[in-house]
């Protein structure tokens, strides 16, 4: 039978580590990332011996006098950050800022050019000046006034003297047009490197002042241009009014190609090392500490042992021991939740902040010597979270499997893991019936009570003084109000962050004092009182059941809010006439039907949990609208599909949702029921029940026989009590 079991539970564990390895890839990444900052965190933690550089450190400030003589115990060499970071700068400083040429606009502005001259020589030398000012001023707006066309005009012939014009315009195109630089270098000394190209040759020009040509001093830089040709003034006069008209800025800044230079400057100056040998004398009694000083004593004080590759190893395979030992015992629990991808999240992010406070703790010195190491780590806050956001089972697991991470630290006292593991175990325990925000808070003072009971344990163990358990009481004191405090703030924010339908946050949904029922008992007030009635027999029936009442009443509240659009079409709420007496039975359902579906995106709007909204969705699972079924039967001369009157939704996947299909569809016939006796509410839930069963609207809600048989019996106590002026009981019968 055991042996059963076991391979039972073994299937189990396969069956969800397929499930997760179909639906849950990117889970694969955060596990393997959440244990590679695990590991890192453990190492570091066990690496740095940081508490003694601190005390060692503070006793010397810069531009105090020694007391002793500092002597090195050690050969080392150590980088001398700030004079190597000076030496880079000024080598980086060396290098000029980078121009390029931007080629496609060289290209545009000839073209352009080209476009002009083409128009110039073969139609402008024979029109006249009006003709040539408008056709000029059609193809090129704006570019040229009546004055400059009448410089162009009187020009003559201008067929040999444009191609040269062309080429000039190319050549300070090509060599860069700059916007304005300041130059407060002489004149002889480079400012700046221009990149262009050169046929297929990229070249690296560098650029003194006086060669750079600049857009606003471009007329003063070009005014004899021509002066090394044979043309007239007539014509040089027109070059030079060409040339500005189509000059543009060419040459760019490149900050990217300039801070790369910069940056490979820096890179290939190596480091200044300053070695020291053992036995000298870094700082003399009665000497002032200078900053040189203070660099290498840093540098001394800083140098670590070396790095224990075995110990790296052996945590490296304890954490995988302690993850594979997680995966164990979390599958069982996490293959039942609705939930897996983000519970998985939550565990791996609490172990990734577990360790990471370990490190803080570990590296800063943060906890006295003879206290416990993890009075600094937040063992009973995480298990509080863990245990409101996922469950007390997996957050007294947490406990124990993060617990076990402080024997990776060298010279690790065990009571480290007890106070630890007590910490998360009781934290735990003393929230365990919270259903109000101010029980975190008396089970807050329960946990200080708790850990300095703790605390005196260990003191009584390792023999301390009387003084001992003062401060110790304090630190647990202290320990368990900010681990409350932190609860109490984080907790909301991660409710609404995750959505999660936490105790606390299922009783700010059950208030009926909110918009969405005020509406709800205004437009249906039929609706409204139905919803209260199907939320006492739900919440009642999950009591016995042990599923998630508060769950299953909430969504009971809200599993008919799809109705208050049109509320006159449904039965509760309506009082003389029925409008499906007006309609088709298609037409009826497809109204009776549209209400799961609107309830569902009602739902979402108001960023209900999403197991809330489940049972919105599935509150009428795949059943057939029956009177209207049986009507389309009798009035169709063809065979009618069921399927055609049924609900589009899903079989309910939760107890808590079958239970309110269930208290929905009882609580209607309840109402039907004349001459209502105990014996006829027995019959009629039963009936219903087993009526759900064969169709299957109960397949997927893992209710067994004995649940069932719980839920008849809720039920019937409360239609019971709703009816009792009306019911007769078997022994009043008797005794009449």
């Amino acid at each position: 039978m055991k042996t059963k079991k076991n391979s039972k539970q073994h299937r189990r564990i396969l069956d969800f580590f397929k499930k997760f390895r179909t639906h849950h890839r990117l889970l694969v990444s955060f596990v393997a990332a959440s244990f590679l900052l695990n590991v890192i965190f453990l190492i570091l933690a066990s690496q740095f011996q940081t508490s003694h550089f601190n005390r060692r450190l503070q006793s010397f400030q810069r531009g105090s006098v020694a007391e002793y003589d500092f002597v090195s115990n050690q050969d080392f060499t150590y980088i001398d950050a700030d004079k190597t970071a000076e030496l880079r700068e000024k080598k980086a400083e060396t290098i000029l800022p980078v121009y390029i040429i931007d080629e496609g606009k060289v290209l545009d502005q000839i073209s352009l050019f080209e476009r002009f001259s083409s128009f110039f020589l073969s139609e402008g030398k024979k029109q006249t000046v009006d003709e040539l000012y408008t056709q000029l001023s059609l193809r090129f707006p704006n570019w040229f006034n009546r004055e400059e066309v009448e410089i162009l005009s009187a020009a003559g012939d201008l067929s040999g003297f444009i191609p040269l014009v062309e080429e000039k315009l190319r050549q300070l195109l090509e060599t860069g047009i700059f916007p304005y630089i300041s130059n407060n270098n002489q004149d002889e000394e480079a400012i700046l490197e221009l990149w262009h190209w050169e046929d297929i040759d990229k070249v690296h020009e560098p650029y003194t002042g006086e060669e750079i040509v600049t857009l606003d001093g471009f007329s003063r830089r070009i005014g004899n241009i021509f002066s090394p040709y044979d043309v007239y003034e007539v014509s040089e006069a027109v070059g030079i009014m060409l040339l500005e008209k189509f000059i543009v800025q060419t040459a760019y800044y490149s900050p990217s190609l300039t801070n790369a230079l910069r940056d490979e400057a820096r890179e290939n100056i190596e480091p200044i090392m300053v070695s020291i040998a053992k036995g000298d004398k870094i700082i003399r009694a009665g000497d002032i500490i200078t900053q040189d000083n203070m660099r290498t004593i840093e540098a001394l004080l800083n140098e670590r042992p070396g790095v224990n590759i075995q110990e790296i190893f052996a945590i490296v395979i304890y954490t995988a021991a302690i993850f594979f030992l997680a995966y164990i015992m979390f599958a069982p629990l996490l293959a039942k939740s609705r939930r897996t991808f983000q519970h998985s999240c939550i565990l791996l992010i609490a172990s990734t902040v577990f360790t990471f406070n370990i490190f803080i703790v570990r590296v800063l010195a943060l906890i006295p010597a003879d206290l416990p190491l993890s009075t600094g780590v937040a063992t009973a806050l995480i298990s509080m979270l863990i245990a409101i956001l996922v469950s007390q089972r997996t957050a007294i697991i947490s406990s124990l499997l993060f617990s076990l991470l402080f024997f990776t630290l060298p010279d690790i006292e065990i009571f480290s893991f007890m106070f630890s593991f007590f910490a998360g175990v009781t934290a735990t325990y003393v929230i365990r019936n919270a259903e109000k925000r101010i029980d975190l808070v008396s089970g807050t003072l329960r946990l200080m009570v708790v850990m300095v009971f703790c605390m005196t344990v260990i003191g009584l163990f390792q023999q301390k003084d009387v003084s001992w358990y003062f401060s110790a009481g304090g630190a647990a004191v202290l320990y368990a109000f900010i681990s409350g405090a932190l609860n109490l703030s984080l907790l909301p924010a991660l409710e609404h962050l995750l959505n999660a339908p936490t105790v606390f946050r299922l009783r700010e949904l059950s208030d009926t004092n909110t918009p969405v029922f005020k509406r709800m008992i205004t437009v249906a007030p039929g609706t409204y009182s139905h919803s209260m009635s199907v939320a006492n027999l739900a919440e009642s029936a999950c009591r016995e059941i042990d599923a998630n009442h508060l769950l299953a009443r909430v969504g009971a509240y809200y599993h008919d809010i799809g109705k208050m659009d049109q509320p006159d079409y449904f039965i509760e709420n309506q009082q003389d006439k029925n409008k499906h007496d007006d309609l088709t039975p298609n037409l009826s359902v497809a109204v009776i039907k549209s209400h799961v579906k609107i309830g569902k995106e009602k739902a979402k709007e108001l960023k209900l949990p999403p197991e809330v909204v489940e049972i919105v969705a599935d509150h009428h699972g795949s059943d057939v609208i029956g009177y209207f079924y049986q009507q389309a039967v009798k009035s169709s001369r063809e065979k009618v599909a069921p399927e055609e009157f049924s609900y589009n939704g899903i079989p309910p996947r939760s107890k808590e949702s079958a239970v309110v299909m269930l208290a929905d569809t009882i609580e209607a016939q309840s109402r039907t029921v004349k001459k209502p006796t105990v014996q006829k509410f027995e019959k009629m839930v039963w009936d219903t029940i087993m009526l759900k069963v064969g169709r299957k609207q109960l397949s997927n809600s893992v209710l067994s026989f004995q649940d069932m048989e719980k839920i008849k019996n809720s039920f019937v106590q409360i239609l019971a009590g709703q009816f009792h002026n009306r019911i007769e009981y078997p022994d009043q019968k008797e005794n009449g």
